[in-house]
């Protein structure tokens, strides 16, 4: 039987520094999958605020304010609003109720509301500007010596809103600056931050933001129509009536594209 010949210096050396880049390899490897482990856990819990950001929404120390079918409901303290994609449920203390899309109003700021659900943007001057605002935006107006501006409340600079208004895709208007409502023979004068709603062939409702007033008017015959910055826009029928022809607004407020300013 054959003597097994002793490994020469070079041949142990030689050995070890395999071994060494073994062990380096797997070592490599070892925090290569730790690091991906960990950006994967980074970009899972970063969605997740993402999403919790985009869905739920905390008013706290304010005391806000909203009406339903004329009666004014207060809120102090803390208010939740949480939006699945299809709903808005708000809650406050022990109640929870599904919202619509009727502003919420900061009572120690006049010039400012919360919108529960997401509205569309319409321009009437710009024919083809349309945009969504999305659920939980605050709309701020400023009052000038001659005029009012309104704005999209946005970290760090608030986004101007040129002379326009906010319509849910149903029955709702939101108007952002000052403007008219011609029904039943007469006119009625609504402040920046008012609202109305039209269903046809019913009542109609609306809220004077300046005044605090809510009102119901039931047997309206013919359209209301609406008059903007001297256009006017039909809440009957919803659209918005130009010299050559009349423009249906988009119903689907979630087919519109975000207003980014």
């Amino acid at each position: 039987m054959k003597k097994k010949e002793k490994p020469t210096d070079a041949e142990i050396k030689t050995k070890k520094i395999k071994n060494q880049l073994k062990m380096k390899k797997s070592a490599r490897n070892i925090i290569i999958a730790l690091i991906a482990i960990i950006l994967i856990v980074i970009v899972v819990l970063i969605t997740r605020n993402k999403y919790e950001e985009m869905t739920e929404y905390t008013i706290k120390n304010y005391e806000l304010y909203q009406y339903f079918g004329g009666i004014k409901f207060e809120y102090t303290g803390e208010l939740s609003l949480k939006n699945n994609g299809e709903i808005t449920e708000l809650k406050y203390k022990d109640i929870e109720i599904e919202t619509d899309s009727t502003p919420i109003y900061f009572s120690q700021k006049d010039n400012e509301m919360l919108l529960p659900k997401s509205m569309g943007l319409y321009i009437p001057h710009k024919i083809e500007k349309n945009y969504k605002v999305p659920y939980f935006s605050r709309i701020l107006v400023e009052e000038t010596q001659t005029d009012f501006n309104a704005f999209l409340v946005r970290e760090p600079k608030n986004l101007f809103l040129d002379k326009s208004f906010l319509y849910d895709g149903k029955d709702m208007y939101v108007f952002l600056y000052e403007t008219k409502i011609h029904l039943n023979n007469q006119t009625i004068d609504l402040s920046p931050l008012s609202y109305i709603t039209v269903v046809y062939g019913s009542e109609v409702t609306y809220y004077n933001k300046k005044l605090d007033k809510f009102k119901i008017i039931d047997n309206v015959k013919g359209d209301v129509v609406a008059e903007l910055n001297g256009y006017k826009i039909n809440l009957s029928t919803d659209m918005i009536m130009y010299e050559n022809n009349n423009k249906l607004l988009i119903k689907n407020v979630d087919n519109l594209k975000t207003f980014t300013g």
